[in-house]
């Protein structure tokens, strides 16, 4: 199949120049992007793109896709009582059914939000994948592993793992929860399972204040310190929130050559303190990228939002009007955070022989008006767009949604399968 984006107002490359291109446009063949200019072809699908702007699509780097079942369930509440109280007591009750759902309701809500890529943690990862490979999106997906489960999922992570290594899209990796809630032998023995199919590791880490202080008052040390003893930290760990990081434990993640990912709205909304140390991070040029975190927790799926409020909460955290300028904050998005899954050659920018996940940004909008120069698309992008502006997506070459139509995916029997599993929770 291919595809030519038509005379695009701008092309946001996100190429190491960070090159954006107006008035051209870009074709696409197969899987791959073929030429950026003025290519003289035919093709199977021509996209308009006049008023328009086209960017690689964006990546979400760390979610609970069905967690949109609890969307506005249990808000205004803290993360323990939160989860010990409400999320955790409805997740034991649920069935493989539910979580295909609430996966493919949240594949719905990041196709119309421009997210063509997502790692997921989560549990039934087997209908997670089913509803990934119906929507079409790229993923990054494992079941989740606690201590009180491992003896069970152990097994059936690892079906998942050799059914998955190589597929085109959904890329297998290891989901261990946290360092408090598995102990050293659990996350001894995820490690040992990452090591042997060569695969990521993706864990929660210092999210909360009260979880560094635990860890130092049980074991004298903060959890980095402890997962780096124990031998759990190298170039394949993926660790997530880390807004209470000391700058030791951030020479230990630069020392191990680690991966960050932030999630700033989520942190925000259950006022887990502070951002993560991001100035100390970016020195030390390690790996970061933006997640949303579960849609219980932020309440949408939206990255840009995510972008915008990455950089104007650090600002003020930081009390730098500098800091995390516009065109950063779209690299932790894209390029950077494909970089966090090893696939920055592949995808994350804009450029010739890389794979087609694109994403076209309906720019006719009263505020994205008006675009005075390329620094403006940059800027608008991240603080002024919104999900509901990408007007089209493709991923991997194959579109996905077209003039805001979404296609394989019946959104009336999504919805209507979503309401009737809260409706059967909150009754019982």
């Amino acid at each position: 199949m291919s595809i030519l984006f038509k005379n695009v107002d701008w092309i946001v490359t996100q190429n190491p120049e960070r090159e954006i291109f107006r008035n051209k446009s870009v074709y696409v063949e197969d899987n791959k992007i073929v030429e950026i200019g003025n290519p003289k072809v035919e093709a199977d699908h021509v996209i308009d793109g006049k008023g328009k702007i086209l960017s690689p699509g964006l990546i979400n780097c760390h979610t609970h896709s069905s967690m949109t079942l609890f969307r506005g369930y249990a808000d205004d509440m803290e993360l323990k009582t939160w989860l010990e109280e409400k999320i955790w007591p409805l997740e034991i009750k649920l069935k493989p059914e539910d979580c295909y759902f609430g996966s493919l309701l949240a594949c719905f809500e990041m196709i119309r939000f421009g997210v063509t890529c997502f790692n997921d943690m989560y549990i039934h990862v087997d209908e997670i994948a089913k509803a990934v490979k119906e929507s079409g999106l790229r993923c990054f997906l494992g079941e989740v592993i606690f201590d009180w489960n491992l003896e069970e999922k152990l097994p059936y992570s690892d079906k998942f793992i050799k059914k998955y290594l190589g597929d085109e899209l959904i890329t297998p990796l290891v989901n261990m929860h946290s360092p408090y809630s598995c102990s050293e032998e659990t996350l001894l023995k995820l490690k040992k399972k990452s090591d042997n199919y060569n695969i990521l590791m993706h864990i929660h880490v210092s999210e909360t204040e009260k979880e560094v202080k635990d860890f130092q008052k049980d074991k004298g040390k903060t959890p980095v310190k402890y997962l780096d003893e124990i031998g759990i930290l190298n170039d394949k760990l993926i660790a997530v929130h880390c807004n209470w990081l000391t700058n030791k434990d951030v020479d230990i993640f630069s020392q191990r050559n680690c991966s960050i990912v932030h999630c700033p709205t989520s942190n925000m909304k259950l006022a887990n303190g502070r951002m993560p140390l991001l100035k100390w991070i970016f020195k030390k040029d390690i790996r970061v990228g933006l997640g949303t975190d579960g849609a219980a927790s932020n309440n949408n799926l939206d990255m840009f939002e995510e972008m915008k409020n990455c950089s104007i909460a650090n600002k003020f955290f930081q009390r730098d009007p500098t800091f995390i300028p516009a065109q950063k904050a779209l690299d932790l998005a894209t390029i950077e955070a494909a970089k966090v899954f090893g696939i920055g050659d592949k995808i994350g920018s804009i450029e010739e022989d890389k794979n087609a996940d694109l994403i076209l940004v309906d720019s006719r909008k009263p505020h994205l008006q008006p675009i005075h120069g390329k620094s403006t698309v940059i800027s608008n992008l991240v603080y002024s767009c919104q999900g509901l502006d990408v007007d089209s997506m493709a991923v991997n070459g194959k579109i996905l949604m077209k003039n805001r139509e979404v296609l394989g995916i019946d959104d009336e029997e999504v919805f209507g399968n979503t309401e009737k599993i809260m409706k059967n929770f909150i009754s019982v």
